[in-house]
């Protein structure tokens, strides 16, 4: 179900990796195919002379990172006065799992011969891999974030039950966005090189990313505000005078302890891929 990829984790388990999927995560080429390509895609629109920069890190089908986008961030984006003082990247990709070519059996090679490596392998299975895809597609391809926040946040409004299909076709037509433009890149080489890249980050030692949603806040860990506290702690890192947004808000310099897992609120954690892109 779901593609030709889609028992690539089932055949680990029994016989089609030569090596661990978590040997393949540390291989120093598992990723390099992308990089490049992605990350000079990726960062246009950006690089933008504002106080304070949020990365996101999220998937498109848990519903943790869903909460976290149709809550506190939407609130956030929909006051102009305090999106005019913050950048934003959001990096879909979460705790999906890259398998190098080298990590797979002589047997998968020779029924999968056009597959593209490494294989991602997304928690939420082969539609969470797709809506990854479309949207780090369309993030290239808008550049600007006024551009693409609205349309991730269209798609996320549509709940973890809906066929990123649906619900991207829906909001890109809404929105005016050439999906043409947006399925060629989903469906091509280009795509699965920014997925990659995202990948390539989101797997990096340093980030130390265990959960999603994960937010980072001018290069600080900030576990609060993957909750309900991240208008708290955009307002903390922003110096006065403030947005009226933020008048009222417990406003201090910690980053709390009570977002992703460390209240029981438990995010989407690590866990075994499922399917393929």
């Amino acid at each position: 179900r779901g593609g030709p990829h889609a028992r690539l984790v089932a055949y680990c388990l029994v016989t089609l990796c030569a090596h661990s999927v978590t040997d393949a995560l540390t291989d120093g080429e598992l990723l390099r195919g992308g990089r490049k390509a992605g990350r000079s895609l990726m960062a246009r629109g950006f690089q933008l002379k504002k106080s304070v920069h949020v990365d996101i890190y999220y998937e498109t089908l848990c519903p943790n990172s869903l909460n976290l986008l149709n809550g506190t961030f939407r609130q956030a984006w929909s006051d102009p006065n305090l999106t005019a003082l913050f950048s934003v990247r959001l990096i879909p990709f979460g705790n999906a799992q890259a398998v190098s070519e080298s990590t797979v059996s002589e047997g998968y090679h020779f029924w999968h011969p056009h597959v593209s490596y490494p294989v991602v392998l997304c928690q939420h299975g082969d539609p969470e891999c797709l809506g990854n895809k479309i949207q780090a597609c369309a993030m290239s391809i808008l550049e600007a974030p006024a551009k693409f926040v609205p349309f991730v946040l269209c798609m996320a409004s549509y709940g973890p039950t809906t066929g990123v299909e649906l619900s991207s076709f829906a909001c890109g037509k809404q929105l005016g966005i050439d999906m043409d433009a947006v399925k060629a890149c989903a469906q091509s080489p280009r795509g699965h090189a920014l997925l990659v890249a995202n990948g390539e980050e989101s797997l990096d030692p340093k980030l130390n990313m265990t959960y999603v949603p994960f937010v980072v806040i001018n290069g600080k860990h900030e576990p609060s505000a993957e909750q309900e506290h991240l208008l708290d702690r955009l307002c903390s890192a922003l110096s006065a005078p403030r947005p009226p947004v933020c008048r009222g808000l417990e406003l201090s310099a910690g980053n709390g302890t009570n977002g992703g897992q460390e209240d029981g609120k438990v995010g989407c954690g690590k866990g075994g891929g499922k399917g393929g892109s």
